[in-house]
């Protein structure tokens, strides 16, 4: 293979700038820059993370909706509303709010069972 000789740079991950969101919830420490969130999706978490409302609106993004279900489980003594368009809210969800309620997790369909908008109290 023949070396090019000079270095590129790529964008990182969708998937890898998510769970670098989630641990900067977390911790409170900032790991990424506003250029390494490029895509929808790692701007919609990042505004649904930094947003003070406890509405949290994920437009169409089911990687946001992941996330935050889980996250927002833990937040303790809160409540939160995920909601998200049309079709987000057609998309089924059960799965996930069933492992997380196995885990102690207490999600509410606000609709309909197994869709969003869910209440998550921490």
């Amino acid at each position: 293979m023949e070396e090019i000789g000079n270095p590129i740079s790529l964008p990182a991950s969708k998937s890898i700038v998510n769970r670098l969101l989630i641990i900067e919830a977390i911790t409170g420490k900032k790991i990424l820059t506003p250029k390494d969130i490029s895509c929808g999706d790692t701007r919609v978490l990042a505004e649904a993370l930094s947003s003070q409302t406890t509405r949290k609106y994920i437009e169409q993004s089911g990687t946001a909706m992941r996330f935050l279900t889980a996250f927002l489980s833990i937040r303790k003594g809160e409540e939160f509303v995920l909601e998200g368009d049309e079709r987000m809210s057609a998309r089924p969800i059960g799965a996930l709010v069933d492992a997380l309620r196995r885990l102690g997790a207490n999600i509410e369909y606000l609709h309909h069972e197994d869709y969003l908008p869910i209440k998550i109290r921490g």
